[in-house]
């Protein structure tokens, strides 16, 4: 599950995605999902690739089918005015249930503060950290909405305080993908890095 930890300057959290299911029926399977979210989302976007309907833009979609045997990942997408979070959590037609999360690593790090522009992107994004003093970016990794990573960027050695960098992302599919940029820990490269995640809109 991948977490994307920032707070507004109005206070507010961004949201931690969760949810569950509840079986309606199991000849076909189908499910009802339920919205756990935490810190108040706005928007929910879901994603059910293999079943009926395959998408959904309400907070628990009532009821999703799948007619063929299998496994199948669920992606829900939620957003506030503080930020975005998503999480992925695997259907079993044997069973009709949602199983646990899969796919992103789960991001508990110390988050930097980071910019990218232009979102949407049709071609360049340049990712730039906005922390003062040294925090040059080590690496930028583009992850779909299944957790899957399609792009990444080790950034040449660039000055101190520069923190930033450019990726082509004109190869990648118009959707919603997640960036996540890593900076050095304060203690230096051999510490665990500060890690940032910022959803990106690809046209």
């Amino acid at each position: 599950m991948l977490f994307a930890f920032s707070i507004s300057a109005s206070g507010q959290s961004a949201p931690i995605a969760d949810f569950d299911c509840d079986t309606v029926s199991t000849n076909p399977c189908c499910l009802a999902f339920n919205d756990l979210s935490t810190n108040s989302p706005t928007s929910w976007t879901w994603s059910f690739p293999g079943g009926t309907p395959s998408s959904s833009i309400t907070q628990n979609p009532a009821s999703v089918c799948y007619f063929a045997a299998g496994t199948y990942n669920v992606t829900l997408i939620v957003s506030n005015a503080a930020g975005t979070d998503t999480i992925i959590k695997v259907v079993n037609t044997t069973t009709c249930d949602c199983d646990s999360a899969v796919g992103l690593t789960d991001i508990k790090k110390e988050i930097i503060k980071l910019d990218i522009f232009p979102n949407p992107a049709t071609s360049e994004l340049t990712v730039r950290s906005s922390e003062s003093g040294d925090k040059k970016i080590e690496l930028v990794e583009i992850y779909d909405v299944l957790g899957e990573k399609v792009k990444y960027l080790t950034p040449d050695p660039s000055p101190a305080g520069e923190g930033s960098a450019s990726i082509d992302v004109s190869e990648l599919a118009p959707g919603i993908y997640f960036v996540q940029v890593t900076c050095p820990a304060s203690g230096g490269r051999d510490e665990q890095g500060n890690v940032s995640v910022r959803k990106l809109i690809k046209l």
